[in-house]
């Protein structure tokens, strides 16, 4: 019985792990701008993030959110890993457009 109970425990906190953590975060970039505006990032790790870029213009993300900038050229992608981040929320934008903004936010 004490077997199946430490199993059950041990089940749920892989599920809740493994719920909580991502293989990687993507933004998207699209004629409409970046989607999501907000990723939520786990605080003290350090994730990969991938950018698709959906336009025909290449596309430099940069601002506090990041220690250096992205660039995904047009209609392709770019892997870069991001943070570790202290808890707060970080902006970001399109060096190519200023008008498309994002945030990281980690908690």
């Amino acid at each position: 019985m004490k077997n199946i109970m430490s199993l059950c425990v041990l089940l749920s906190i892989t599920q809740a792990v493994s719920a909580y953590a991502q293989d990687s975060y993507i933004l998207t970039i699209t004629d409409k701008g970046i989607e999501p505006q907000t990723i939520d990032i786990p605080a003290g790790q350090k994730v990969p993030l991938i950018v698709k870029n959906l336009t025909s213009e290449p596309v430099e993300l940069e601002g506090k959110a990041f220690a250096s900038e992205i660039v995904a050229p047009p209609k392709g992608q770019a892997k870069e890993y991001v943070g570790p981040y202290s808890a707060g929320e970080y902006g970001f934008y399109n060096d190519y457009n200023r008008k498309e903004v994002g945030i990281v936010r980690s908690h």
